[in-house]
């Protein structure tokens, strides 16, 4: 027959269980440690592994000193290591280390700093001692390490506090950039291929490169940090001491053509953003007299200061208009609504853009943005232009752009 608890002997249980191993328990209520784990189970009750780990270390029988090694451990704490104090006592270095924890002895950083300068010679673990001092991995060996840390992330709590304690330590003034204040000859003393910038060659290993693409595969920089880089470069450009490698280097025709290749299709990061005045105002003193004449890209034997021919007149202009309802034939927009915005009739547009070409199969009515932008990709704009007229009004042009005139089918050559 089992053992009736009061409410007493529950709410110890309760209060106990983290703290007692089930035999302490057990021997409190005169039952074996089978009865109180068998309660524990049916009062839900479960013991973490940190509990038990607890009641090991408070319970497991520890060594008993004399009052010789005591007195030792006590004069020597301060100036030897936990190392050196177990080898004169035949123990390890975590039996003492645990043993000055239990007398509530802590070393302060300047025992620490003693212990290290006494033992940076004798220590096992350092320089001849160590016991792989003189042995190398093997290349395996390191493919294995780097594959099984590949993408593998420091823990953010240790790079934190890395990065805090080197601030603090830079703050303080206790360490110092090594480089600081030396010139690029004495730099370049401490590399053995040079260094970037200076104009000294310094090839990189296709390991090298292989490491670094990986390292820095899928990182993406903060605004802060794209500001912090792109001041400093402008600093150093401004001082002489960042100079571009492909200064005065043309580009060659190929390079020209990889570049073209590869943003062809890209959408500029500045499309939707408006020019401020400044920005305007140096792009025109930029580009003052570069663009004019034979200079500009559209330039085309100076056809733009030819005269019109002269049936391309109000009359005929009228006349294009109103084949067209009086609507820009690209974006719609109404004759009314433009003599609003620009304070003039829509414009009468030759196709082909030949001037002495003046017939209703040559002329379209558009508006003065879309005069404008139609001077750019000509081909296409005569090939969209010529599409809608003919859907439209059924005139008749070849695959080329060569305009069939009605039932004559005469053929008027355009360049």
């Amino acid at each position: 027959m089992g053992i009736k608890y009061s409410q007493k002997d529950l709410n110890f249980i309760k209060n106990n269980y983290k703290t007692m191993s089930n035999s302490e328990l057990g021997k409190k209520f005169g039952i074996t440690d089978v009865s109180i784990s068998a309660k524990l189970k049916k009062m839900g009750l479960k013991k973490s592994p940190e509990d038990i780990k607890n009641i090991y270390e408070k319970n497991r029988p520890s060594k008993k000193y004399s009052k010789k090694e005591m007195d030792f451990i006590l004069n020597n704490y301060k100036t030897m290591s936990n190392q050196e104090i177990g080898k004169v006592l035949n123990l390890t270095r975590e039996a003492i280390r645990k043993k000055l924890k239990r007398l509530g002895i802590k070393k302060s950083p300047e025992d620490i700093k003693i212990n290290y300068q006494n033992n940076k010679y004798k220590c096992v673990h350092i320089g001849i001692n160590h016991p792989l001092y003189g042995k190398h991995r093997s290349e395996e060996v390191k493919e294995k390490i780097r594959k099984k840390l590949t993408g593998v992330p420091l823990p953010k709590e240790r790079t934190e506090k890395s990065s805090n304690t080197r601030k603090k330590l830079f703050s303080e003034g206790k360490i110092k950039i090594w480089n600081e204040g030396l010139n690029i000859e004495e730099i370049l003393k401490h590399y053995k291929n040079g260094f970037p910038n200076t104009g000294v060659s310094r090839p990189m290993s296709e390991e090298g490169k292989r490491k670094i693409s990986l390292k820095n595969t899928g990182k993406k920089r903060t605004e802060e940090c794209k500001l912090q880089i792109s001041e400093t470069r402008k600093r150093l450009h401004a001082e002489g001491k960042l100079v571009p490698w492909n200064l005065n280097i043309p580009r060659t025709e190929e390079v020209k053509q990889k570049i073209s290749l590869a943003n062809t299709g890209k959408i500029p990061w500045n499309i939707n953003i408006p020019r401020t005045k400044e920005c305007k105002q140096k792009i025109s003193v930029a580009n003052t007299g570069k663009l004019l004449g034979n200079k500009n890209p559209a330039w085309i034997d100076g056809r733009s200061f030819e005269p019109y021919c002269p049936k391309f007149n109000k009359n005929f202009k009228f006349k294009i208009r109103a084949r067209d309802g009086f609507l820009c034939l690209k974006c719609g927009m109404r004759e009314e609504d433009h003599i609003k915005l620009f304070n003039c009739n829509l414009h009468s547009h030759h196709i082909n853009y030949d001037k002495k070409l003046t017939i209703k199969e040559n002329c379209c009515a558009l508006c003065m943005r879309c005069n404008i932008e139609v001077n750019g990709n000509r081909s296409s704009w005569i090939k969209f232009f010529q599409s809608i007229l003919s859907e439209r009004y059924g005139y008749q042009y070849t695959d080329n752009g060569t305009i069939l005139i009605n039932s004559d089918q005469q053929t008027l050559q355009w360049e």
